[in-house]
This record gives C-alpha cells, sequence and structure tokens, in this order.
C-alpha cells in the first residue's frame, strides 16, 4: 500500500495526533462518524461478532470496490494485503459471488482499522501515511502487518494505544 500512501516523511512521536481529544478518562477520537463509517453503516465495525458472523454471511466484491474508493487506496495493493488476485476480484464481481468467508473477514477487518485510523487521526491521509511509518522503536511498519487478520488486530491494538496516549 506504500504508493498509494506515499505524502509525507513525519516522523512518529511520543505524543497522540493532534485530533484526538483530552478527557478525564483517557483520549477519544475527535470526530463522530467517519466517511468509512458512513459508507458501512449496516455493520458495526468494531464488533468483531458482527465482523465475523458477516464474513460467514457472505461478503461481496462490490464492499472491496466501495472501500478502495472511498479509502483511495489501489485495487492491486488492497488485493495484495489480503492475499487475493484482483482477477478472483473481477470474477467474483461479475458472477455476484461472496468473497470466501476469510478474505471477507479480512477485508472487513482491515475496513474496520481504517475507520478507527480514520477517526483517531482525523483523516485518511493522515492515517496512510501513518501506516507507512515504522512503529516507535521497531523496525517494522503497520503496514507490514496486513496480510494477516492477526496482524491487523495488532495494527488495531497499536492504534488504540496511541488514542489514549501510550507510546507504540
Amino acid at each position: 500500500m506504500a504508493k498509494a500512501m506515499k505524502a509525507s516523511s513525519a516522523m512518529h512521536t511520543k505524543m497522540p495526533p493532534a485530533s484526538i481529544k483530552e478527557s478525564g478518562e483517557g483520549a477519544l477520537p475527535a470526530t463522530d462518524v467517519s466517511r468509512i463509517q458512513q459508507a458501512f453503516q449496516d455493520i458495526d465495525l468494531r464488533n468483531n461478532y458482527q465482523l465475523v458472523t458477516a464474513a460467514l454471511s457472505g461478503v461481496y466484491a462490490d464492499t472491496f470496490i466501495k472501500f478502495v474508493d472511498l479509502a483511495n487506496i489501489s485495487r492491486n495493493e488492497l488485493a495484495a494485503a489480503m492475499n487475493i488476485s484482483t482477477k478472483t476480484i473481477k470474477n467474483k464481481l461479475a458472477d455476484k459471488e461472496p468473497l470466501d468467508p476469510n478474505q471477507g473477514e479480512h477485508l472487513l477487518k482491515i475496513i474496520s482499522l481504517f475507520e478507527l485510523g480514520e477517526k483517531i487521526f482525523g483523516g485518511l491521509e493522515p492515517f496512510k501515511r501513518w501506516l507507512e511509518k515504522p512503529f516507535f522503536g521497531k523496525p517494522q511498519k503497520p503496514e507490514d502487518f496486513l496480510k494477516t487478520t492477526g496482524g491487523v488486530e495488532l495494527i488495531m491494538d497499536e492504534l488504540k494505544r496511541l488514542a489514549y496516549g501510550d507510546v507504540i
């Protein structure tokens, strides 16, 4: 995803993004409803049970297309992150068939990750730039972990720590 996400070379800091509000019990995202949340309002992107049951029920390739258009990322990069070919996506679109449940779950978790990132960073572009930068004190970049659902969950955990002011 690096090509579609290149923009800034700002380094990670120990401080949370400027778009995060301070509160007595921790930090909360500054925006109430993200563009991604609005676009995918039929599912609670923060509820793992709903994500998994939706994946088991069938996630269609048009969800993939809707997300790449909204997030302004390339189909090739998202497909590579999901370990699926763009040809498979095209075939699923043409045949109106759902993605494999594992692929559907992976897609929904990536969408959920981007929704959280958009809220925390106040927009998708700052979040995508963050994905390209190494974790604080580590050689890996968050985008390196997008290839597995466990990796997506790890990035989600790091984002939550960042939102609450923890060093990541």
